[in-house]
């Protein structure tokens, strides 16, 4: 998005706060994840119309991944990781890859978990995956988590 400032120079917008109506102290600044504007002879809600919407943005919890184990033979699954999301337009789609050798158990829900089946009895396999979410707009954010898998005498 862009806008023209009082001096009528065109600048663009990556994010935007804006004043409360009686607000003078800096405190007062709020954050804006979207503007709607109703055209002017609207009068329903479907009237409205998007001029500003702030990019999606993401956490990981946990930002690491992988399990060490005992057992000889086998995959490993990996503990459970969530990603959130704020801004955007709900619904949200995940879409989850891995590096190779480690396969995403649940690759289209913002909860998963990673399989993988370290080489040898004392073998190990590191990576990464990552997520992107694409909100109801087409806007998308990425994240990736560390992974690591191992067995252990």
């Amino acid at each position: 998005m862009s806008i023209r400032d009082a001096s009528a120079v065109r600048r663009s917008v990556g994010a935007m706060k804006l004043r409360t109506v009686t607000g003078t102290d800096p405190a007062d600044l709020r954050n804006v994840d979207q503007i709607r504007i109703r055209i002017v002879d609207g009068v329903s809600s479907g009237d409205l119309k998007e001029v500003y919407q702030q990019g999606i943005r993401l956490a990981v919890d946990p930002p690491t991944a992988g399990n060490v184990t005992t057992n000889k033979t086998g995959p490993i699954t990996s503990n459970s990781v969530v990603v959130s999301v704020a801004g955007g337009t709900p619904p949200y789609t995940h879409s989850w890859t891995a590096s190779d050798g480690i396969t995403v158990d649940s690759p289209s829900f913002a909860t998963t978990t990673f399989t993988a089946t370290p080489p040898g009895i004392d073998g190990a396999i590191f990576g990464t995956a990552g997520d992107t979410v694409t909100d109801a707009n087409g806007i998308t954010a990425s994240i990736s988590v560390d992974l690591a898998f191992g067995r252990s005498s």
